[in-house]
């Protein structure tokens, strides 16, 4: 039986190779490859581009992660996966949550990603970027240039040239 009896969701993505691992400690994102700690901060962006940085698949594990600052991808073949784990935007300082710049073969899959009540204008921004797979998101929260988002659209926009977008059970729900 897979994942073994008992270990739900939490043990299904704990049993799934990959090289970037990311977990919550109560008060940081820890980034770990191949079992060592490598990046610790209490902003998630920090940790995710330590580890995309070496381009690698990253596994975020179920838990709550805040980001003070854009999570920027601009790396070629890159899985970012994270059942189970909230990512909630928590200053004003920046316009998008996750930023795919420039950068081919990305997938993002399931993960929740919280405007904070408004703190981000968009959960996801891509431009210039080909091939990319959003999955199994929730994407709630942004606002567009400081007003509530009147259309979801907003909740991911593509900018610039994107070729081959996948869009997979994708739900967007804007502030009321």
């Amino acid at each position: 039986m897979y994942p073994p009896q008992g270990y739900g969701i939490a043990g299904l993505i704990n049993s799934i190779p990959a090289t970037g691992i990311i977990d919550a400690d109560g008060t940081s994102a820890v980034g770990y490859i191949d079992g060592a700690e490598t990046s610790r901060n209490t902003d998630i962006a920090v940790v995710i581009e330590a580890l995309a940085a070496a381009n690698r698949s990253i596994i975020i594990r179920p838990g709550s992660y805040t980001a003070t600052s854009e999570i920027t991808l601009d790396e070629n073949d890159l899985t970012l996966e994270g059942y189970g784990a909230i990512i909630t935007a928590v200053t004003n300082t920046f316009r998008d949550l996750i930023l795919i710049n420039a950068a081919h073969r990305v997938t993002i899959r399931g993960l929740e990603l919280s405007g904070g009540s408004g703190q981000a204008a968009r959960g996801i921004q891509i431009q210039s970027s080909d091939d990319t797979l959003l999955e199994d998101l929730f994407i709630h929260d942004f606002t567009a240039i400081g007003a509530p988002v009147s259309s979801p659209a907003r909740g991911i926009n593509f900018f610039a040239s994107c070729q081959r977008p996948k869009l997979r059970s994708i739900r967007i729900q804007t502030l009321r």
